[in-house]
């Protein structure tokens, strides 16, 4: 429904540049000399996955779609299984009730479910951008709209989450030595010492992991402090 040429909306990874601060962005565009982080470019960019989702949804209403099973398989372990089915006279049939792997949804249920998942993340990421001045935006409100951008890219085209270690994770640890430690701005980043003396870097993510386990469905952990400048 959503794949074109193997490309799914809001799959460009450079949407997330609308969710940078304008300076910094700015920056990077004059550096590259490169219209890859022009604003307006990456803005048409994001309203065209809008469009193409909305679109891709109205157009699916009588439409019913079907799910594929592949297994690769050697010849050899093939020819292996035919012979067997002809000696124990098995053949192939098709099932009479869909396996407990999949689950069998209506369209005029699903389609309405996904227009509405759609909507909630991508009016989640505008409002964060709403809540911002025109000229500053604030790495708290950042890493916000960046989650949202990221559910819209894997609500889609059924990725695995747990792929997306930036959503998935709740914490990622990284070993520094004192001397990485001595002379840097520490105020902003976050440090942790283990049983041995070691230290470690602390990087926060959205946890949706824990709140898996904890809840069976996922809702952001508190990653982020939208007080803080």
């Amino acid at each position: 429904m959503f794949d074109s040429a193997k490309t799914y909306p809001f799959a460009n990874d450079r949407l997330e540049v609308l969710a940078i601060d304008p300076v910094l962005r700015k920056a990077w565009a004059k550096k590259g000399k490169a219209e890859s982080f022009d604003s307006d470019v990456i803005q048409r960019a994001y309203l065209h996955s809008k469009i193409r989702c909305h679109e891709a949804l109205l157009s699916s209403g009588q439409k019913s779609f079907g799910v594929r099973e592949e297994h690769r398989v050697t010849m050899t372990l093939l020819r292996s299984l035919m012979e067997l089915f002809d000696t124990e006279d098995q053949h192939p049939t098709a099932l009479k009730t869909p396996p407990s792997s999949v689950w069998v949804l209506p369209s005029a249920l699903y389609l309405p479910y996904l227009m509405c998942t759609i909507n909630k993340f991508a009016a989640g990421f505008e409002h964060t951008l709403s809540l911002c001045r025109y000229d500053l935006v604030s790495w708290e409100h950042t890493k916000v709209m960046c989650m949202f951008l990221r559910c819209l890219r894997f609500c889609l085209g059924g990725q695995l989450l747990q792929r997306e270690s930036g959503l998935w994770w709740d914490k990622r640890h990284r070993e520094v030595s004192d001397s990485y430690v001595d002379g840097r701005d520490v105020s902003r980043r976050l440090y942790e010492e283990d049983e041995d003396g070691r230290l470690f870097q602390v990087s926060k993510d959205m946890g949706l992991e824990e709140m898996m386990k904890t809840y069976h469905f996922s809702r952001s952990a508190k990653a982020w402090d939208l007080k803080r400048p």
